[in-house]
């Protein structure tokens, strides 16, 4: 048995696949993967881009067994609760019987190669929820634990109220610096007192999700928000001056998670950078803005338990 490990040049592999016809439009980037062949087989691999697809290809002179070492964070298939999913491999289109052994890190796949050309896919998986579990699953991260620490799920774009935490951890919230931490249950007490965090019973928590249908230039457009604290009675642009307005009913502090196309603001505006201010009950409050893309902007806004009123006002340049 022989013991292979692989780094590919720079470069792309030419992607053939009949199984995936979106496969054969993207790229395939050459990653790092280790694995034992019998004889001086040579396995390359690469990862379809934007997506859960792994590709390999070699040539055997026999029929031999291999074992591939997939790394999770490269290739993972997830439940909701970040337990292993099945994942799918195809050796020449045709699914294989293998033997798939799971570690906190890797997928280890046992499989049989035949004699001649091999093309292998190994497709992952995640539940169709959002936040995906890869976004917050350890394993995808490259971590032990279940759940990646809070900043490696804000990177990934776990929205701020979607952060979890370890069993051994409770999930403390600063929305006056709008920072989420995982703690010992030990110091919770603590930063209460020293007044970093304040901690909402979950039996009375207020969380909604959902979206509203926001006009603007006769058209409507779904503007999706997530919420702690209160419930959201309406989305609206004011529409001389630009800007939204949220009505809501508040209970405790919290925050509101909301993406804001820039169909409804800023998409027109020449010179815009895409800053904003937010006003809560008529105060600039700090806010973040998670996740600016050329469509929209994700922005996270801290409320009170007395908020009724948020204004997200998009900073235009004075002409003229």
């Amino acid at each position: 048995m022989k013991y292979v490990f692989i780094l590919l040049l720079l470069g792309s592999i030419a992607l053939v696949s009949t199984n995936d016809a979106q496969a054969n439009e993207q790229e395939c980037i050459p990653v790092e993967i280790s694995y034992t062949v019998i004889d001086d087989v040579l396995i390359q691999f690469c990862k379809v881009s934007d997506s859960n697809i792994l590709m390999g290809t070699t040539t055997t002179s026999s029929e031999g067994t291999a074992s591939i070492q997939v790394p999770r964070k490269i290739i993972d298939a997830l439940l909701g609760n970040c337990e292993s999913d099945t994942l799918l491999m195809l050796i020449n289109n045709v699914e294989p019987n293998a033997n798939v052994t799971d570690t906190s890190t890797h997928r280890i796949i046992d499989v049989n190669l035949p004699k001649g050309a091999v093309k292998l896919e190994i497709i992952g998986s995640s539940q169709l929820v959002y936040p995906l579990p890869t976004q917050y699953c350890g394993s995808s991260h490259g971590y032990e634990s279940k759940f990646a620490p809070p900043l490696k799920q804000i990177q990934s774009g776990v929205p701020f109220s979607n952060i979890a935490c370890n069993d051994t951890k409770t999930r403390i919230f600063k929305y006056s610096a709008m920072s989420v931490s995982c703690v010992n249950p030990d110091t919770v007490s603590k930063l209460i007192q020293r007044g970093w965090t304040k901690i909402i019973p979950i039996e009375s928590e207020i969380k909604s999700s959902s979206s509203f249908l926001v006009t603007h230039n006769n058209s409507k457009y779904p503007t999706w928000y997530s919420i702690y604290g209160a419930v959201i009675n309406s989305i609206q642009k004011e529409k001389d001056a630009g800007y939204l307005n949220i009505k809501l009913k508040s209970s405790h502090d919290g925050h509101l998670f909301i993406i804001v196309s820039k169909e409804i603001i800023g998409e027109k505006k020449l010179g815009w950078d895409g800053d904003f201010i937010v006003l809560v009950d008529g105060l600039e409050v700090a806010f973040r803005n998670d996740r600016p893309s050329i469509s929209s902007n994700t922005l996270v806004i801290p409320i009170t338990a007395m908020s009724k009123l948020v204004q997200i006002i998009p900073m235009y340049p004075i002409s003229g």
